[in-house]
């Protein structure tokens, strides 16, 4: 039995011999997509055995594989069917191009594929577009692909099969125009129409909240700021502004729930609009990152319950500051009944603000 040291140098010499045969040997990459000619046992599926070898290449040898691919793209295999078996040649072609994930290389002949609409059939109940569209998710470099995202989402009849939730993806992945950055408006419109597809769902702020984790986790943190706009200007659903910002606030009809500033708060923002609602909370994580600039919990409003009251306070000055007079008025009505209860005076409450206790 080979070692799986000497197994894996096998593998690699054979990708090296291979990227520098001039002319190209296509006809042996045919062969590995149909699970031919590997030099060694593997019962895994082909694509994942040349995606296993790929990324144990050096990069230049690995620039020149995909280098390869593009020219077994270029010449239109969905046309031209090539291998015993050509529908798992391309099912394999495909898988092998999204796991590679290299738009840089990968997008233009990719998007060509899709322009020509000559791509049909399935491979072992796979369909064939739907592995063309899921090698379009991860090799994109700007939007091109943002009108055919957002028809799916809409439920439109496109060549590429998918829903809201494949749609969702395809835009996830997509840069801006200017190839740099998410495309944010996209992701807030896609997102408005996910949260409307869990609506019926017992664990939809669950899946939500995961969703948005996963988007942060790969564009980075910067887009979390931008959440709370997104929220009110694309409309989300009032279930979500307990999520969108990675906030915690407390549940005020839970029966055990401490008697906290931000309880009484949120319990007068139930009977606002969603709308209202997703302004107040993205004041909350603007004004509670600006008090708490070093700390990374910032957003977390149930960990810092003991500086309610002073991120409340600023709150109410900024809500004054910008006119929203009907978020002020829940504001102060949730403080008032707090301190009510904890039989302070009110006046405490107008001086904080800047008012005039009268």
């Amino acid at each position: 039995m080979i070692s799986p040291v000497k197994a894996e140098d096998r593998v690699l010499r054979m990708f090296r011999e291979w990227v520098n045969q001039e002319p190209a040997n296509l006809a042996r990459l045919v062969q590995w997509l149909e699970g031919y000619s590997w030099p060694v046992m593997d019962s895994s599926e082909p694509y994942l055995r040349l995606l296993h070898g790929f990324r144990r290449l050096d990069p230049s040898i690995a620039d020149k594989f995909v280098l390869r691919v593009v020219e077994f793209l270029s010449g239109h295999p969905e046309e031209k069917r090539a291998g015993d078996r050509p529908n798992e040649v391309l099912y394999n072609l495909l898988r092998l191009c999204g796991g590679m994930n290299r738009p840089d290389r990968l997008a233009a002949p990719l998007q060509a594929m899709l322009l020509r609409h000559e791509l049909t059939g399935d491979f072992e109940g796979a369909n064939l577009r739907a592995a063309l569209r899921d090698a379009l998710v991860r090799n994109q470099t700007d939007d091109a692909l943002l009108l055919g995202w957002k028809a799916m989402a809409m439920g439109q009849d496109t060549f590429l099969p998918g829903d809201v939730r494949d749609s969702l993806e395809g835009i996830s992945r997509m840069p801006s125009r200017s190839g740099s950055g998410p495309d944010v408006e996209a992701l807030g419109w896609v997102l408005a129409r996910f949260a409307g597809h869990l609506e019926q769902r017992e664990e939809r702020g669950k899946v939500f909240k995961a969703q948005l984790e996963r988007l942060v986790g790969y564009w980075g943190e910067e887009l979390r700021e931008q959440l709370p706009r997104l929220a009110d200007t694309y409309g989300w659903p009032s279930w979500t502004c307990d999520i969108f910002s990675n906030s915690e606030f407390p549940d005020p009809a839970e029966k055990n729930s401490d008697c906290t500033p931000l309880v009484e708060v949120m319990a007068e923002l139930e009977k606002l609009s969603a709308t209202e609602q997703h302004r107040f909370h993205g004041a909350c994580v603007e004004i509670s990152r600006r008090v708490f600039s070093q700390q990374k919990t910032a957003t977390r409003i149930r960990d810092i319950q003991a500086d309610q009251n002073q991120i409340l306070t600023q709150v109410e000055v900024e809500l004054l500051r910008r006119q929203e007079k009907t978020l002020w008025g829940a504001v102060r009505r949730g403080r008032t009944r707090y301190m009510a209860k904890r039989g302070l005076h009110v006046k405490q409450l107008a001086l904080a603000s800047g008012e005039s206790p009268d």
